[in-house]
């Protein structure tokens, strides 16, 4: 009996349809990146070097039910969740995290300029100046730089929500929206040999815009494929640790493609018993 009062109760009659006003919607789901090239300065004690027009890629992982359904590893994809609350039946407001993967492209060639002194810290400990007109394979062993702990934007948004479709068993919307975001980091970098496996820090920032559809079944639940079209600045990411002078800064535009999943709820209340 209880199964089939919670089954009427959110496959609900069309006059029974979602009021999104003053309603909270939590999400969980995963995403998949594309980042523009960017140029990269690092810099610290005996070396300063620019990295120019760079490939990243965001790093998958092999769909199973260990990655993506074990409680123990779910957060080891690139994942996204979100809390958020419907001011009216359009507009809305959410927090909550992307976390994102990049990691530089080691089987490419780039443009490089700066130096790096003769330091026994350098597994090659010769002085090196660059000629940025000679582009240069960078392999692992010359730099290794990846944002795996990941890439994660923090972010703030305001949602508009415009109704496509309706009947007594779903609601279609179209969610568009703007938000504002902190970079918090966990870097690892290793410039011929040196660097260090960071600590998570807020190392920069972006702005982002993002759009998709919204599908929501009976009053409660519902599924959002999504994309964000944004930009980043890390203009003081960790190379070694952070009582160290060493940063790394660049920027770059990303797109993030996501499906999520999520209920809306009321916020308890308790009445007063006299």
């Amino acid at each position: 009996m209880l199964t089939i009062a919670l089954f009427q109760q959110v496959f609900a009659a069309k006059n029974d349809s979602l009021n999104y006003k003053h309603r909270w919607f939590v999400y969980w789901g995963y995403n998949r990146e594309f980042f523009s090239n960017s140029n990269i300065n690092l810099k610290g004690t005996g070396y300063d070097l620019n990295f120019y027009q760079v490939k990243a890629r965001d790093k998958p992982y092999p769909f199973n039910l260990k990655n993506y359904v074990d409680p123990n590893s779910i957060t080891v994809a690139q994942y996204d969740y979100r809390v958020g609350y419907c001011l009216n039946e359009k507009i809305g407001f959410s927090f909550g995290l992307d976390h994102m993967k990049y990691i530089l492209d080691n089987s490419q060639f780039a443009r490089v300029s700066g130096y790096m002194n003769a330091d026994p810290k350098f597994s090659n400990p010769t002085a090196q100046t660059f000629d940025y007109s000679k582009p240069i394979e960078l392999t692992k062993d010359f730099l290794y730089l990846t944002h795996t702990n990941g890439l994660n934007l923090l972010s703030a948004d305001m949602d508009y929500r415009s109704k496509l479709f309706q009947n007594h068993f779903i609601k279609i919307n179209l969610n568009s929206g703007i938000g504002v975001a902190g970079m918090v980091t966990r870097t690892q970098v290793r410039l011929e040999g040196y660097g260090h496996d960071n600590y998570f820090h807020l190392c920069g920032y972006a702005a982002s815009t993002y759009q998709g559809l919204e599908f929501v079944f009976g009053k409660y639940f519902f599924i959002r494929p999504q994309i964000r079209l944004g930009w980043i600045n890390l203009p003081a990411f960790l190379i070694n640790s952070k009582d160290m002078p060493d940063r790394g800064k660049e920027n770059f535009a990303f797109v993030e493609a996501m499906v999520v999943a999520g209920s809306y709820f009321n916020w308890p209340t308790f009445k007063k018993h006299h």
